[in-house]
């Protein structure tokens, strides 16, 4: 194997891909939201984390580039959701993409790699050592970082609790849905929540408009009634789900398929319910609503 080649740690295209990929993770995406932002983490990290790996296997140019091809393509796809989900599962770190085809135009990086790294570049510059270690550690923190979800600060207000929950089930995605709708729930499927939040700076903001479903920019940004949108992970919400002489609103059900477990599903259900700390706590509706949705989802 040839020598490590820790000179391509110093191109200054790449220190430019490491520093706009952190800019656009840590701040772009939330303050702007657009498809701009979310297509420049894909051609900054995919260029970045092959010249990356090419620092250390010199030797191998090409097979370094077409695996980094094949494998940004199998984790943009459906096909990767399944590894996700099994590590979500048990890690500490949860990993998340959106799985959106036209990212993969982001391959178009691939010939400047080549030619990039095909080229001698030995800069002199002072205290080269330590500009390697922290070009290192930047990079990778930006790798991991670009992975990992945002989930927008948001207020629950007074007498308000939470509820979360997480079931496993042998049956299969369709028929849990079946088994709502033979029992008279309605549902529907989104991506998009709406957070309540206060004198915050970020964009978007949006104002529920009275007892509509409309959601419109807000002008205002200290209004206190202002919302932020947040994309996740497909779910489905129940707006009125009742059992045992209690109502929920706006149930949030999201079922994982395909995870570490070889068999089965895993459902997650959440809901913000104005019930008050003693009566959720002290009067054991908590354990009320796990018992319930254990037993629906056996």
């Amino acid at each position: 194997m040839k020598n490590r080649k820790y000179e391509l740690l110093l191109h200054p295209i790449f220190v430019i891909s490491i520093l706009l990929l952190l800019l656009n993770d840590i701040y772009l995406k939330y303050a702007l939201r657009n498809w701009i932002t979310g297509k420049l983490s894909d051609f900054t990290g995919l260029f970045a984390f092959i010249i990356f790996l090419l620092v250390f296997f010199p030797g191998y140019k090409k097979t370094v580039i077409i695996f980094c091809g094949l494998l940004f393509t199998w984790w943009k796809s459906a096909f990767s959701q399944s590894f996700i989900n099994g590590i979500n599962s048990f890690s500490p770190f949860q990993l998340a993409r959106i799985v959106d085809y036209s990212d993969l135009i982001a391959l178009t990086v691939l010939p400047g790699v080549y030619f990039i790294s095909d080229k001698i570049y030995d800069p002199d510059i002072p205290y080269r050592r330590v500009c390697l270690n922290l070009i290192c550690i930047a990079s990778l923190f930006a790798f991991c970082n670009t992975s990992a979800p945002r989930y927008a600060m948001y207020y629950t207000g007074q007498e308000t609790v939470e509820y979360n929950g997480i079931f496993s089930s042998s049956t299969s995605e369709e028929d849990i849905l079946a088994k709502f709708s033979s029992l008279g729930f309605h549902y529907y499927k989104d991506s998009v929540v709406y957070y309540p939040v206060a004198n915050s700076l970020r964009n978007p903001f949006y104002r529920y408009a009275d007892s509509s479903v409309v959601w419109r920019l807000a002008i205002d940004k200290k209004d206190p009634s202002l919302y932020r949108s947040q994309a996740e992970q497909p779910f489905y919400i129940i707006p009125v789900y009742s059992f045992d002489g209690n109502t929920i609103r706006d149930l949030k059900l999201r079922i994982d398929t395909g995870g570490y477990k070889k068999r089965g599903i895993t459902i997650h259900i959440s809901c913000t319910q104005q019930v008050g700390y003693t009566d959720y706590y002290y009067n054991k509706l908590k354990r009320k609503y796990t018992r319930h949705f254990t037993s629906l989802f056996k």
